[in-house]
């Protein structure tokens, strides 16, 4: 559990909680925690929609900030008042980020979200049980650069694999780790996705062209 995080996110204000990073950081966690601590009648609005009558929280899991940021200010602009907690994998566009320049809100972003070294040792050792050397667990926390779904599946490799070394689970977890990134971040961006694939392969055309889109007249070596 990230106290530091919870610590922000439990305060009494502001009413405004953005949380944006990439999939796998914790987010939707963290907020479950701060209400769950809190100890408030929730209201979601995204991945698990539940009907609460008159909310003392809403949540906007997993919004696109890039869209209107009029959705904001509706429930900002409720009566009677409500905390809302927003999650987001885009970056906050400056219709919102204001809300952080002005007090109104508070900004929480990757570096925010990543687990400390200090974390990451809870997490292993008491956490999951984990029994590591200090060695083993800050070449983790090195390696994971904090992100918490990449470390739960590390950890997965390492009990399917329990004869395996520490330095050992990222190949050994490379299935999962390529499936869970095709999945979470690849599937939702079809035109990434496309040009990942056809800039990739040495048959088919150069960046340039890919960007523009990639007929099959103009393939590399064709």
């Amino acid at each position: 559990m990230r106290r530091r995080l919870l610590e922000v996110l439990t305060r009494p204000e502001p009413r405004l909680f953005l949380l944006h990073g990439p999939a796998g950081t914790g987010k939707t966690t963290a907020v479950r925690h701060a209400i769950e601590m809190l100890g408030l009648r929730a209201l979601w609005r995204g991945q698990e929609p539940a009907f609460v009558s008159d909310p003392e929280v809403v949540v906007l899991d997993d919004l696109s900030l890039g869209g209107d940021p009029r959705v904001l200010e509706e429930w900002l602009e409720r009566k009677p008042a409500v905390r809302l907690y927003v999650t987001s994998r885009e970056p906050v566009p400056k219709g919102v980020a204001r809300h952080c320049g002005n007090g109104t809100g508070v900004c929480l972003g990757n570096r925010d979200l990543a687990l400390t070294p200090e974390e990451v040792e809870n997490l292993c050792q008491h956490d999951w049980g984990w029994k590591l050397s200090r060695e083993d667990t800050t070449w983790l926390a090195h390696f994971s650069a904090g992100w918490v779904a990449g470390l739960v599946m590390l950890r997965e490799s390492a009990l399917i694999h329990p004869a395996a070394s520490i330095q050992n689970l990222p190949e050994l977890a490379e299935d999962t780790l390529l499936a869970y990134l095709e999945e979470e971040l690849l599937a939702p961006v079809p035109a990434f996705r496309q040009f990942l694939q056809e800039t990739s392969l040495p048959e088919t055309c150069d960046v340039q062209t890919a960007v523009d889109g990639c007929p099959p007249d103009r393939k590399r070596g064709r």
